[in-house]
């Protein structure tokens, strides 16, 4: 199993808004991360990405890590608790900031919304 080759994925806004739903954390009900990732203030859309991340432990999520520049870092994990072919992710945007241990997360797509919520309504919509 590889790591997912993040460098072509959008780099969160630094300041930007997002949106998070945990669930159970299975592909049937995966969590869902919607963070921005392009503001333009002369235009109202802002653009949005969207995480889905399957884990085996809705629990293994952390809000607020240690703060950092706007970033996404995955790695694997070896660890007695979760697995060891789990990975372990941080997602970050200044002030703001995510740490979850998952077996998958996938990008799946950018939205055009007023902001975070709607984009994940939007989201949720149409799944």
């Amino acid at each position: 199993m590889t790591l997912p080759d993040i460098s072509r994925w959008p780099l969160p806004l630094h300041q930007g808004d997002y949106a998070l739903v945990v669930s159970r954390g299975d592909d049937i009900a995966p969590h869902i991360l919607v963070y921005e990732i392009e503001r333009d203030f002369l235009s109202a859309p802002r653009r949005f990405a969207v995480l889905n991340i399957v884990a085996r432990d809705s629990r293994a999520v952390d809000i607020n890590p240690e703060p950092s520049a706007a970033a996404i870092d995955c790695q694997w994990l070896a660890d007695d608790d979760y697995g060891d072919d789990q990975q372990s992710w941080q997602w970050s945007q200044g002030d703001e900031g995510l740490q979850w241990i998952c077996h998958r997360c996938d990008w799946v797509t950018t939205l055009n919304a007023s902001d975070a919520h709607q984009a994940l309504a939007q989201w949720l919509q149409m799944r």
